[in-house]
């Protein structure tokens, strides 16, 4: 015989279902994980966490809905949590990897003079919620503000020249061989190759808050930053001043911007509030495939991802980095949403199939069976 429960987020949003005395919690959080996920309440880089009872107490994953005592009609309070990330540095070969936790610890591999021993600032990195990497250095943002950086073995290295008025980050992005934070007050501070992005100075003063304006995000491409501000408009610097002459005094011709992808090569795409797509580079380009309807945007790195409003995809750029899946292309119908990795793109579809392309040879298709029994039992 089946019971009702709820599954609530702190937010006030929730999802319900019929489950069995036997289900286990485990089971139930993946069944409104997967809900809450095509209901766009769960991002990609999320995933629920621990599950606490009307009695404010933790469950016990293992346990089942009768072990855990829950009768019909109980309410569940679930915590978003952080999904274990990799981030490596931007190098084609002898690459470093940094392992961000979700519980906010960093462990570091692969070439030490490029960021693979933290071992000197170790002490420093807990409660970590972000990790951008550049060709031979890492940076970290603590969630009290604080930023640290580690890699390159050379005098010039970008993790022993950082600026000392560095406090209160509350973001930071990187290019090959720079770093720009955004601060708390909306304020940008940019340190490394000036003309990869280190010098902000001919931008500053679209950068300064001022009035309504504020800085509201940074991205990064090889060479180039590019900021959106709370007038949605897009200002860029670094690249070696090659934006081309579209480019008037660092602002993008676009207005109405939402959100802006960067790639490790020279390019960006934004994607505006109406739904339309263009990239740029040395000049502004619009989307190959009609540039409208788009509801979400998403980057390897070295290719575009665009979802549809129709629930179609459209991808470009390199091919070895997902740019081409004209192989998957008849799977890619009914998608709900999108993830990137730095070498390849997954979509899921209603269906709860999930399919995905790029990175090693030879695209490849799979069923998440827990998710494709599991999700009808919640709405």
């Amino acid at each position: 015989m089946t019971q009702r429960v709820r599954v609530v987020l702190m937010s006030g949003d929730e999802v319900q279902g019929d489950v069995l005395p036997e289900t286990t919690l485990t089971t139930l959080a993946q069944e409104a994980d997967y809900s809450f996920r095509v209901a766009g309440k769960v991002s990609c880089g999320d995933r629920l966490g621990w599950l606490i009872s009307d009695a404010l107490q933790g469950l016990k994953p293992s346990s089942t809905i009768a072990e855990a005592n829950l009768q019909d009609g109980a309410s569940i309070q679930a915590v978003i949590v952080k999904k274990d990330r990799l981030v490596q540095t931007r190098g084609s070969c002898n690459r470093a990897l940094a392992w961000l936790g979700g519980n906010g610890s960093v462990r570091c591999g692969g070439s030490p003079t490029l960021g693979g021993d933290c071992s000197q600032v170790q002490h420093h990195l807990r409660d970590v919620r972000d990790i951008v990497a550049t060709l031979s250095s890492f940076a970290a943002v603590r969630d009290d503000g604080g930023l640290v950086t580690w890699g390159g073995d050379d005098p010039d290295s970008l993790s022993r020249h950082i600026p000392k008025e560095l406090w209160e980050v509350q973001s930071v992005a990187a290019t090959d061989m720079a770093f720009a934070a955004l601060m708390k007050d909306s304020t940008v501070v940019c340190w490394g190759d000036r003309g990869e992005g280190g010098d902000c100075g001919a931008v500053e003063h679209l950068l300064r808050p001022e009035g309504s304006r504020r800085v509201m995000q940074i991205v990064g491409c090889e060479s180039g930053f590019a900021a959106i501000t709370s007038e949605r408009q897009v200002v860029i610097w670094g690249n070696r001043g090659r934006w081309g002459d579209y480019v008037m005094d660092g602002v993008l011709p676009l207005s109405n911007v939402k959100e802006v992808k960067g790639v490790h090569d020279h390019h960006f795409a934004a994607r505006t509030h109406t739904g339309s797509v263009c990239f740029f580079a040395d000049r502004v380009f619009d989307w190959p495939q009609g540039g409208q309807g788009v509801v979400q945007l998403e980057a390897s790195e070295h290719a575009f991802a665009a979802l549809r409003s129709d629930m179609s995809v459209v991808v470009w750029g390199s091919q070895d980095y997902g740019g081409d899946c004209r192989k998957v292309q008849p799977w890619l119908t009914s998608v709900v949403k999108l993830a990137a990795s730095p070498t390849a793109f997954a979509a899921l579809r209603t269906d709860c199939t999930v399919v995905s392309w790029g990175g090693p040879p030879g695209p490849h298709r799979w069923v998440s069976l827990g998710l494709q029994f599991l999700s009808p039992c919640f709405s």
